[in-house]
């Protein structure tokens, strides 16, 4: 009888141990299936790392737009080797009317040398990003490289060879710059956008004319009777500050309106 008990009680073990197998293969083949496949795919890679070389001109700014907005972010920038100052600027919520909402970072190098740019962050949602620059400096980009740039204004957006958009996780976006100086010559003159030349050249053209016809006057005057050296005097004051006021005119178009990111 108690043969017949401990058969009976081994049995009800193995038929047990059996039992609890099927339901845990039972468990991973139900998980496999319901679990969406790029849920899977996206859990076995917890970073992802992301390589740039650029090259850029001094005091150009570089900047690396990323969507969706993110929580947080750390960006570190450090000197290969001898290289200037730099400012770099981040924004987790920034808005324009040419990428929308998004996450902004922004670096600008003050003299040549050679950099690397590290920027860590963790999104919960696939995420993509746009590298780009902001110069007047256009011929130099196209030969670096090509015509492939994409120009928005004074934003120049930079090719990046691989495609942008990543899927969620922890995410690495390195890049090494390579900041080349630019001599600039006395002939070389910067331009206002085409709409702020009208307004430059609006301004301006209603200064010379009262500028000429303050000359011309006092000229024909000089010549029918003596002038006073105080209406000399006081007209070259003039001249002086039209000149500065034309070239405040000229400052305030082409870098204040023009600039900013």
């Amino acid at each position: 009888m108690l043969r017949k008990d401990k058969r009976l009680l081994t049995e009800m073990r193995k038929r047990s141990t059996r039992k609890q197998h099927l339901i845990l293969v039972a468990f991973f083949l139900l998980t496999f299936f319901v679990v969406p496949e790029e849920s899977r795919v996206y859990g076995v890679a917890k970073a992802y790392i992301n390589n740039h070389e650029l090259d850029l001109v001094e005091k150009d700014v570089l900047a690396v737009y990323i969507k969706p907005i993110l929580e947080s972010v750390s960006v570190g920038c450090e000197p290969l080797g001898q290289a200037g100052p730099f400012n770099v600027e981040i924004q987790t919520d920034h808005t324009d009317n040419l990428f929308g909402t998004k996450t902004g970072i922004w670096v600008r190098f003050e003299s040549e040398g050679r950099y690397n740019l590290t920027i860590n962050f963790q999104s919960n949602e696939t995420w993509d990003y746009t590298i780009g620059v902001y110069t007047q400096n256009f011929d130099f980009y196209e030969d670096y490289y090509g015509k492939n740039v994409k120009t928005y204004g004074y934003f120049l957006e930079l090719p990046q060879g691989t495609p942008s958009t990543r899927p969620p996780g922890n995410s690495t976006i390195i890049i090494t710059v390579d900041i080349h100086g630019f001599s600039s010559s006395i002939f070389s003159i910067e331009l206002p956008t085409p709409v702020n030349s009208v307004l430059l050249v609006t301004a301006a053209g209603f200064i010379v004319y009262f500028n000429v016809f303050l000359l011309l006057d006092t000229y024909f005057k000089n010549k029918k009777e003596m002038v006073s050296n105080r209406r000399w005097f006081l007209s070259g004051i003039v001249f002086i500050i039209s000149a500065l006021a034309i070239y405040q005119l000229y400052t305030f178009t082409t870098f204040t309106l023009s600039g900013g990111l």
